[in-house]
């Protein structure tokens, strides 16, 4: 009886665990929308409405990407109504500026961490339902 309290305990606080941090290593957050339509204007929406200035965007192959803000670049591709953030940043080395791929890795204070916790919170304010890869 006690092992099987223990296991039920378990599995609700299992259920209840949110999206909310991201596995090691993550560099991809997905977003499901009815279909590609509605995931293009959505995703263009956020893009604009979160001050970035879009540089490329072609509805017919579901692509766009952006302009640096704060050496920070997010594209998009959308198929079969998903769309895939993922999102790059300028590191400056001392032979000249690199762009590195933000994703969930290196300590809390990591510049790929922390450019991937931006775009986090932009997609999350998109939908509660992404998910990491």
């Amino acid at each position: 009886m006690k092992l099987l309290t223990t296991l039920t305990i378990l599995l609700m606080a299992l259920s209840g665990l949110s999206q909310d941090k991201p596995p090691k290593r993550s560099n991809t957050i997905v977003v499901q929308f009815d279909n590609d339509s509605v995931a293009f204007s959505e995703s263009y929406k956020l893009l604009v409405h979160n001050g970035y200035s879009v540089s490329n965007a072609d509805r017919s192959i579901g692509f766009i990407t952006t302009n640096t803000k704060d050496l920070h670049t997010v594209s998009v591709s959308i198929i079969n109504g998903t769309a895939r953030f993922t999102s790059t940043y300028q590191q400056y080395t001392l032979s000249g500026n690199v762009d590195m791929q933000a994703c969930w890795c290196g300590i809390k204070g990591d510049y790929r961490r922390r450019y991937f916790q931006r775009l986090i919170d932009m997609v999350s304010s998109l939908s509660d339902q992404y998910v990491f890869q």
